[in-house]
């Protein structure tokens, strides 16, 4: 299948997700495509561009830090490939509806009642 074809794709993306002008082009270009090629590609196999794809990829990662480490928001922005803390901010929101704080602070009380809940039970 044509999403087989890209199972490769996360693996790649995590090499360049780091430059934050990373541009469709060169994206081709690693992958021996040509853009058209690239996008066509990527439309079928995901119902989404690859620019709309990459900006995914990014929140995805995000959303790991965010949970599983205790980097800064900027530190964060940065590991994702963003220039600017704001521009980071911006594009968490627009995605989760959610800044990178809130969304931090969420999944902590999540877990904190899922714990609360665990050691009620075996109580």
């Amino acid at each position: 299948t044509i999403e087989g074809n890209f199972a490769w794709q996360d693996t790649n993306l995590e090499n360049y997700i780091k430059y934050p002008d990373i541009s469709i082009e060169q994206l081709a270009s690693v992958c021996a495509y040509s853009q058209a090629t690239l996008s066509r590609k990527f439309q079928k196999a995901y119902n989404i561009s690859p620019h709309q794809y990459l900006k995914n990829y990014r929140v995805k990662v995000a959303k790991n830090l965010l949970s599983n480490t205790e980097l800064t928001i900027e530190e964060i922005g940065d590991e994702c490939g963003y220039n600017y803390t704001s521009f980071f901010i911006k594009a968490f929101r627009n995605s989760t509806g959610f800044t990178p704080l809130e969304f931090r602070k969420k999944v902590k009380k999540l877990y904190l009642q899922e714990m609360e809940y665990l050691n009620i039970k075996t109580s």
